[in-house]
């Protein structure tokens, strides 16, 4: 939405201030262009060396941010992190998130995912930044330039990780215990594992687990029908939606094959297909 931006754009002009800032990009939904009245703003500040913590407690000031609250340096995740909220109060205004890096750590990350094929969720999400945000201050063509190709290895990687779905037949013991809720999150989980294998294939970065129809629509490498098939899941009874997943998973790991053979999918089918009995056989 163009208010988002308009208030990236300020944000980010507030932060461009400090020379020892290199680059800020604008992430999320809003950098991807298709944030809604929900979107929260993600914003990522490059720096040249460790940010101040008064200058970082400066600019939500100077923007009145509200409720801020700021977090240290995250030796795992590289990064600090801020969160407070923009043009009106907690829960009102617009929630505003900023990671705060170094060009250093930047590339020790981007490093972890490219050449060790270290594909956990936040540095995956982190390369969707960089390849498909908008820069608004300073340039981020060096690091844009090493996620504009995604490479093979990642790929299998990602499909050989979070394509593997454990514990399928776990859908009738959720059923027979009458936990609907715990039988909505492991089909949640398995259509999470299909993104993910399915951003792989398309080679496409994943962005995240927030727009999932978004993420499906158009992938030249795909079932047919992906997103209206996992719409009719939770649809349909238990049993029903369970072979629709089924089918679904099947033909992925079918695509899979063909187009990403680096993978040991006889291991993923093997996974997938294992089935439990409950025991005793009865249940007198």
């Amino acid at each position: 939405m163009d208010s988002r931006l308009g208030a990236a754009r300020t944000i980010a002009a507030a932060y461009a201030g400090d020379p020892a800032v290199t680059t800020v990009l604008c992430g999320g939904s809003t950098g991807r262009g298709h944030a809604d009245r929900w979107s929260d703003l993600e914003i990522g500040v490059f720096w040249s060396r460790p940010p101040d913590d008064q200058r970082r407690l400066r600019v939500i000031t100077e923007l009145g941010g509200a409720d801020p609250r700021r977090f240290d340096y995250d030796v795992a995740e590289r990064q600090w992190f801020d969160e407070w909220w923009f043009d009106g109060g907690a829960g009102a205004g617009l929630l505003v998130e900023v990671v705060h890096m170094t060009e250093t750590d930047a590339d020790d990350q981007l490093d972890r995912l490219l050449v060790a094929n270290d594909v956990r969720p936040g540095l995956l999400a982190f390369a969707a930044a960089l390849a498909y945000g908008q820069p608004l201050a300073g340039s981020a063509e060096r690091l844009t330039a090493r996620v504009r190709d995604y490479p093979t290895p990642v790929a299998t990687a990602v499909v050989s990780r979070h394509g593997q779905i454990d514990n399928f037949w776990r859908w009738k013991m959720y059923l027979e215990r009458q936990d609907i809720h715990g039988l909505r999150r492991h089909f949640a989980s398995v259509t999470s594992a299909l993104t993910h294998i399915l951003c792989a294939l398309n080679q496409r970065w994943w962005p995240g687990s927030k727009w999932q129809p978004r993420v499906l629509a158009d992938l030249p490498i795909a079932p047919s029908l992906p997103i209206t098939r996992l719409a009719e899941v939770d649809q349909l009874p238990p049993a029903d939606g369970a072979a629709r997943l089924a089918q679904l998973v099947e033909e992925t790991y079918d695509l899979v094959a063909v187009h990403l053979p680096e993978v040991d999918i006889d291991r993923l089918r093997s996974i997938f297909r294992f089935a439990r009995a409950p025991w005793p056989r009865s249940s007198s």
